[in-house]
């Protein structure tokens, strides 16, 4: 005996459940002791939320770009203070060192090299 085909268990199958009738009201008390997954809810995001979202992470990156820009223009101002305070101290040896901001505060590249020296 060879195996049935899939057509012949389908037929057989509509054979059977041909009398079962899935009534309407079967359908509502299976889906109302049916849980829904948590994946499987609606959630409703208001237009005006949405919104009000998006804009405010528009605003931040450009707050943070324009951050990034002033921190750099912030070095360049601390770094011609520091040399117009030289040239009026009278100070001859002339520093080449570089200016680093980082975590809020400029420092000089050497500190912060001889910093990991030790």
């Amino acid at each position: 005996m060879g195996q049935p085909s899939k057509h012949n268990i389908r037929s057989a199958l509509e054979r059977e459940l041909a009398d079962a009738e899935f009534t309407d009201i079967m359908k509502r008390r299976v889906l109302q002791r049916a849980k829904p997954s948590f994946w499987e809810r609606e959630i409703r995001i208001p237009g005006s939320a949405a919104a009000a979202v998006c804009l405010l992470v528009i605003a931040g990156g450009w707050l943070w770009l324009d951050c990034a820009d002033s921190s750099s223009s912030y070095l360049k101002q601390m770094q011609a203070v520091i040399e117009e305070e030289r040239r009026d101290i009278g100070t001859v040896e002339r520093y080449e060192s570089e200016l680093i901001a980082m975590n809020g505060g400029v420092y000089y590249k050497e500190q912060l090299q001889k910093g990991w020296e030790r």
